[in-house]
C-alpha cells in the first residue's frame, strides 16, 4: 500500500491551480527546462506547487511541460529549415 493518502478533489484542483500558476510564471519569462535553468522569479510559485500537490506529481509537471516545449522548439527549427529550403528553391 502506498504510505500517501489519495488527494481529494479539492486537494487536486488546489494542486492543479497551483500547477498552473507556475507554468504561466515559466511561460511568460521563456524558462523551458526549470530544473536546469532556475525557476528565477517563478521560485515562490514553485514552491507553492510542491506544497499542494505530491512530489511525484509536481515533479512529472515539470517533465513533461519540459519535454513538450523541447518538441515544439524542434517543430518550430524543422518548420523555419523547410521554410528557408522552400525558398531557396523559387
Amino acid at each position: 500500500m502506498s504510505e500517501h493518502p489519495i488527494p481529494s478533489r479539492e486537494e487536486r484542483q488546489l494542486c492543479h491551480s497551483k500547477r498552473d500558476d507556475f507554468m504561466a510564471c515559466l511561460n511568460k519569462n521563456n524558462i523551458i527546462d526549470a530544473d536546469k535553468e532556475g525557476s528565477g522569479e517563478c521560485e515562490p510559485l514553485r514552491k507553492k506547487m510542491y506544497e499542494n500537490c505530491p512530489e511525484s506529481w509536481a515533479s512529472y509537471f515539470i517533465q513533461l511541460r519540459t519535454m513538450k516545449r523541447r518538441q515544439e522548439m524542434q517543430k518550430e527549427q524543422i518548420a523555419e529549415r523547410m521554410r528557408k529550403k522552400h525558398e531557396g528553391q523559387k
